[in-house]
């Protein structure tokens, strides 16, 4: 059998039980959860899965999703894709930190698109400093840095944006 892959997003609000019920769809028409990265955010939660399985089980989660996202009020998109080829370059970790203000995920992936960094995940997060209370923010992603950037050149490239925004950066190997 041929393996053919699905990339399936939902969004809609949060409550128990929608794993469940999104994953016993895919199970239920033969597919398997491969990959996934859910949140809530605010009040809603958000699914991505990437689903394998043969070309014609895809075809019926495709026709059997829509039913399942009127039963629990989600919006859902899917989308055929092929396996990933790992990617060729480092794999990096940038962990940035600062005081809540706006501009900075723009500002890193700005920095970093333009060296030709991929990002493979990105996670960032609000939260107040202990003692002051103060609303802070965290950068924290993936990377696929191409064989010609050398880590040097990276590194300047993030403390320049650093120092505008007077962020704590930190590019792991």
């Amino acid at each position: 059998m041929d393996k053919s892959y699905l990339v399936l997003s939902a969004l809609g609000p949060d409550r128990p039980g929608l794993v469940a019920a999104i994953a016993e769809e895919i199970k239920g028409r033969g597919g398997n959860v491969e990959e996934s990265r859910m949140a809530v955010l605010g009040a809603e939660f958000g699914v991505m899965m990437l689903v394998g399985g043969s070309a014609d089980v895809l075809s019926a989660v495709e026709r059997e999703l829509p039913k399942l996202a009127e039963r629990l009020g989600l919006g859902v998109l899917t989308r055929r894709t092929k396996a990933q080829a790992r990617a060729a370059g480092l794999p990096c970790t940038l962990v940035a930190s600062a005081f809540d203000q706006e501009g900075i995920v723009h500002s890193l992936a700005d920095a970093l698109g333009k060296l030709g960094v991929n990002i493979v995940s990105l996670e960032t997060s609000t939260y107040h400093a202990s003692m002051s209370g103060a609303p802070l923010f965290r950068f924290e992603a993936a990377l696929d840095v191409p064989r010609g950037v050398g880590l040097a050149s990276l590194r300047a490239h993030l403390v320049e944006v650093s120092k505008s925004l007077d962020l704590d950066v930190d590019l792991r190997t």
